[in-house]
């Protein structure tokens, strides 16, 4: 497997289009369980559901994401990867010390911590700064901040980038942004990450996008045979009529 350590922040005042994390690809499993750590406190549960909804709601892209059973883990053991499941939600009481960033500034982070050897994630951890007088403490934040956040840094794990556009719910900053709306952007690079498995039965005859960059080459037999009911449709109607001179 190849270590990996990535951390994108959420900055509550005030990075091109959707970018991806280091050309990495989505986690293979489907569904996606996402386990909230016990320490978090109240709050954090329902806010956890409302952004695994909304990145549920992406049009046309193959990713399933679902709740797992909480768990219980220490900082270190989160921090490090040290844990069995996939992805863990985990809040944090010290954030400086524990993540290295500004508990002022900083209301959440969105990580993925290890690749596959196929370069597709296979773990990660969404962190929030819940650390007693922090300027940034994600529990003293308004309830649109936190679901802003939470959100966010689910698109982080997920594994998006930031996006150029303003609009979109993976642009840095939390301005301008009264509701939680998937912006076109975001369902790009989610489709983009996860996209359906039409071969195996998401969308029958198919409705996602298939990206060839070759041209097809054009076949003359085939082609006859596609137009062969219409020109004997045709043949059948003139049959017995006299031609015109």
């Amino acid at each position: 497997m190849k270590a990996m350590l990535f951390f994108l922040f959420w900055v509550p005042q005030v990075c091109l289009a959707f970018t991806l994390i280091d050309n990495i690809q989505g986690y293979p499993d489907s569904p996606l369980r996402v386990h909230l750590n016990s320490v978090c406190p109240d709050g954090v549960s329902s806010e956890l559901d409302g952004a695994i909804e909304f990145w549920n709601g992406a049009p046309n892209s193959g990713l399933v994401v679902e709740r797992g059973a909480d768990v219980n883990y220490a900082p270190a053991q989160v921090l490090t990867g040290a844990f069995a499941e996939t992805v863990v939600v985990y809040c944090s009481n010290n954030f400086a010390a524990e993540t290295g960033a500004d508990p002022d500034t900083i209301l959440g982070l969105g990580a993925g911590l290890d690749t596959d050897d196929d370069g597709r994630l296979d773990l990660g951890v969404l962190l929030l700064n819940t650390t007693d007088g922090a300027l940034a403490n994600f529990q003293s934040a308004d309830g649109a901040t936190r679901e802003l956040t939470v959100v966010h840094e689910m698109g982080h794990v997920l594994g998006l980038g930031h996006s150029s556009v303003e609009g979109a719910i993976m642009y840095f900053s939390t301005n301008g942004k009264g509701s939680v709306n998937l912006h076109q952007d975001d369902i790009d690079g989610i489709r983009h990450l996860y996209p359906q498995n039409e071969l195996g039965g998401d969308y029958p005859l198919g409705c996602g996008t298939v990206v060839n960059r070759q041209t097809p080459k054009r076949n003359p037999a085939g082609l006859f045979l596609l137009l062969l009911p219409l020109l004997l449709t045709l043949g059948l109607r003139s049959f017995g009529k006299p031609f015109l001179s």
